[in-house]
């Protein structure tokens, strides 16, 4: 689970899932306010034309973080 410090007294928890048919290769992300995953606040997906490299896997999952890390904020502060 990643976690995201918005500011001093915020912190966001996103559960990075790989995703399915249509957005294969993508992952689907849902933005809780706790880490018991019971205060849920959106969810998004991250097209893998954002991040998505064949050789890898890793690599894509470090980049989708910091995308999914931002959508976060976004979705917080919006």
């Amino acid at each position: 689970m990643l976690v995201v410090n918005v500011n001093k007294r915020t912190t966001l928890y996103v559960e990075i899932i790989p995703d399915t048919i249509p957005n294969k290769n993508g992952y689907y992300c849902q933005v809780y306010a706790d880490k018991e995953k019971e205060l849920f606040i959106d969810d998004f997906t991250l097209d893998k034309g954002l991040f998505y490299r064949a050789d890898g896997e890793d690599a894509n999952m470090r980049k989708a973080m910091r995308i999914a890390s931002i959508k976060a904020k976004d979705l917080c502060c919006a």
